[in-house]
């Protein structure tokens, strides 16, 4: 309820802006996020959620594994540049920390058909290679686990 609230107020006090509603599936965020699309469908854009748990989520909600795939929704829907998004894949691609990437208390996904396929074609590549890194890593962490 604190978070509904909060963020209710924050789009009650901005009623000429539109937000970008970030969370995760540990608890309520997306149940929080969905009621405050329902009442404010003009002002929320997106709703993104990090894969903690990797629970299905509503159509309207994009499940995301690192912040590559939201950079990649939002230049497909014109609010980021290609150059910030492809800009973000490299720098994440070149990340020697993979916590950095796939925070150790995230879920790590073990296969393709896992990833969300949001990618609009001049970033697939980048994604691609993305995929590809995260996929070793976590088949490491499930051998270690």
């Amino acid at each position: 309820m604190y978070k509904y609230k909060k963020i209710k107020n924050l789009i009650n006090s901005n009623p000429s802006e539109s937000f970008i509603l970030i969370g995760d599936d540990t608890e309520n965020d997306p149940s929080i996020y969905l009621q405050i699309k329902k009442e404010f469908p003009n002002q929320i854009e997106s709703i993104y959620i990090r894969a903690i748990k990797n629970l299905q989520q509503p159509e309207s909600i994009t499940k995301f594994f690192t912040a590559f795939e939201v950079a990649a929704k939002e230049f497909e829907l014109g609010r980021m540049s290609l150059q910030q998004t492809l800009s973000l894949g490299k720098d994440l691609l070149l990340l020697k920390e993979m916590k950095l990437l796939i925070p150790q208390f995230a879920y790590c996904p073990k296969s393709e058909d896992e990833f969300t396929e949001i990618a609009p074609l001049s970033t697939w590549t980048v994604y691609k290679a993305l995929r590809i890194k995260i996929l070793k890593y976590c088949s490491i962490q499930i051998k270690q686990d």
